[in-house]
């Protein structure tokens, strides 16, 4: 898992973002890195925050190269 999420915190970084462990005041978007109830996303979704998985942003990043 751990190789997985530097990954994607470089990937992230690389476009300019920031990457924190635990939600921020700041942030847009949550990675979630393993499962999430349907209820929890619910919540995060009702304060404004757009939810990825992990798998999911992994596949994202095979499509688009880095610059």
């Amino acid at each position: 898992m751990k190789p997985m999420f530097e990954k994607v915190t470089d990937f992230i970084e690389k476009q300019g973002g920031k990457v924190y462990k635990s939600p921020a005041k700041s942030i847009k978007s949550l990675i979630v890195y393993s499962h999430i109830t349907y209820e929890s996303y619910i919540v995060f979704k009702q304060k404004g925050y757009d939810v990825y998985h992990l798998i999911d942003v992994l596949k994202y990043m095979e499509r688009k190269p880095v610059f």
